[in-house]
């Protein structure tokens, strides 16, 4: 069996004969005891935020999708705007509501500028509860309640997003800004 290569592998080295790497932004040597990359993910996440968000994003936030013109961030500047290019569609719905179904055959929901999937509905069948479709690729909490009807009527706001998730267009990263056209 062939294992497909992690994407965190743009950041980092393998040393030779060695399980050990070296990030390629901080050079911090990692020594690691298997194969695995939970190592380097983890890496990404507390010392390069930034990074790891972009990896996330282009290995689940936006699937089956080209992320191209991705600036190389340079080391302690704190004022970059990194500018994304996808090549798609993405629903640009401000303050309204519209439903869909996703590319795994699950129902979409959207409401003022961002995407829900369904997670479930109450036991009276009156009310369905939606997850922010940036759940899985960023750990948006964002939740929402409909109404069960044909329109999908919002109901309430239930978690509010996290600070960094902004809409389907915009990423907010700390004092960073990630735009998707």
């Amino acid at each position: 069996m062939q294992y497909k290569q992690s994407i965190a592998w743009v950041h980092f080295e393998q040393e030779t004969n060695s399980l050990n790497v070296s990030c390629k932004i901080c050079n911090q040597v990692l020594i690691r005891g298997d194969k695995s990359t939970k190592g380097l993910w983890s890496h990404l996440m507390h010392k390069h935020q930034n990074e790891y968000l972009l990896l996330r994003i282009s290995q689940s936030g936006v699937q089956n999708q080209v992320v191209s013109n991705i600036p190389k961030q340079e080391r302690n500047d704190e004022s970059i705007i990194d500018v994304v290019d996808i090549d798609g569609p993405i629903n640009n719905s401000l303050s309204q509501s519209t439903s869909q179904i996703s590319k795994k055959n699950r129902e979409k929901y959207c409401h003022d500028g961002y995407s829900y999937i369904r997670d479930g509905q109450n036991a009276t069948g009156e009310k369905m509860f939606w997850r922010c479709d940036r759940n899985r690729s960023i750990g948006c909490k964002g939740r929402v309640h409909t109404a069960a009807d044909a329109e999908r009527t919002f109901l309430s706001l239930v978690t509010p997003h996290d600070e960094y998730c902004n809409g389907d267009n915009i990423l907010i990263i700390g004092d960073h800004k990630v735009y998707f056209f």
